[in-house]
C-alpha cells in the first residue's frame, strides 16, 4: 500500500512539473539580453511551479499522515471492538454452557424428585393398607384383650385373697396353738399348786393373767434353761411374752407330768 502511494505521488509530481512548451520563436530575432530575461522568466516559473508542487505535496502528505493516524486509531478501535466482541462471544458461550449444565442438572433433580414422590406415595399407600389391617386385627382381638384384662385383674384379686386367707389361716393356727399352750400351762399350774380355779376353757386372757405368775418358784427355776431357749425363738414372730411363756411351759408338760 505504501509503495503504490509513493508511485502515485511521483507520477503526479512528474506531471505537474511538465511545463507548457513555449511557442517557438525566432531565435534569430532575440537579442542575448532578451534571451537571458526569457531564461530567467522560465526559471522563475519553474521555481514557482516547484514551490506550488512542494506545498501541495506537503499538504497531501499532512493529509495522508492525518488519514494514517485516523486509520490507525480506527484500526485500534476496531481491534478493541473485535477483542471485546470475541470476549463477549466467549463469555456468552461460557454462560450458555453453564446455563445448559444448570438446566440439565435441574432437569435431573426434577426427575429424581418425581421418582421420590412416586415412591413416597406408594409407601404411604402401603402404610395406610397396613394401618387398616392392624386396626382390623386390633378390633378383632379387642374382646380377647378385655377378657384377658378381666382374667388378670381377677387373678390378682384371687391371689391377694389367697394370700389373705393363708395369712389368716396361719394366724388362726398360731392363735389356736397359743390358746392350747395357755390352757395346758393353766392346767399344769393349777395341778402343781393344787388350786381349784373356775376359769372357762376358752377364756385365754384370764388363764394368761392367772396361771404363770402363781407357778411354784422351784418349778420355774428348774425349767429356766428351757425357757431361755424357747422364748427368743417365739418373740420375733409377733408372739407376746406371756403367750410365748405359756407356749414354752406347755412343752414342759411332757417332761413334768
Amino acid at each position: 500500500m505504501a509503495f503504490e502511494l509513493e508511485e502515485y505521488l511521483r507520477a503526479a509530481f512528474r506531471d505537474k512539473l511538465l511545463l507548457p512548451k513555449m511557442p517557438e520563436r525566432e531565435d534569430d530575432y532575440l537579442t542575448p539580453a532578451t534571451r537571458l530575461l526569457e531564461k530567467r522568466r522560465e526559471l522563475t516559473e519553474v521555481e514557482q511551479a516547484l514551490s506550488a508542487q512542494r506545498e501541495e505535496f506537503q499538504m497531501k502528505m499532512e493529509s495522508l499522515q492525518q488519514r494514517r493516524k485516523e486509520l490507525q486509531h480506527k484500526e485500534g478501535q476496531l481491534k478493541e471492538a473485535i477483542f471485546k466482541f470475541d470476549k463477549f462471544l466467549k463469555d456468552n458461550d461460557s454462560k450458555r454452557s453453564r446455563a445448559l449444565q444448570k438446566v440439565s442438572e435441574q432437569r435431573e433433580q426434577v426427575v429424581q424428585k418425581v421418582v421420590e414422590a412416586m415412591q413416597l406415595r406408594q409407601e404411604i399407600a402401603r402404610l395406610l393398607v397396613e394401618r387398616d389391617r392392624l386396626q382390623r386385627h386390633l378390633e378383632a382381638h379387642a374382646i380377647f384383650r378385655s377378657y384377658l384384662q378381666g382374667v388378670l385383674e381377677k387373678t390378682e384379686q384371687e391371689s391377694k385373697w389367697t394370700e389373705i386367707q393363708n395369712t389368716a389361716t396361719k394366724k388362726t393356727l398360731q392363735l389356736g396353738q397359743i390358746k392350747m399352750a395357755t390352757l395346758n400351762l393353766f392346767q399344769l399350774a393349777t395341778k402343781q399348786m393344787k388350786l381349784q380355779v373356775d376359769v372357762p376353757l376358752e377364756d385365754t386372757e384370764t388363764q394368761l393373767g392367772t396361771a404363770p405368775w402363781q407357778l411354784d418358784q422351784g418349778f420355774v427355776l428348774t425349767n429356766t434353761r428351757l425357757l431361755s431357749q424357747q422364748l427368743p425363738l417365739l418373740l420375733p414372730h409377733g408372739i407376746t411374752a406371756p403367750a410365748a411363756f405359756a407356749y414354752v411351759m406347755a412343752t414342759l408338760q411332757t417332761r413334768h407330768p
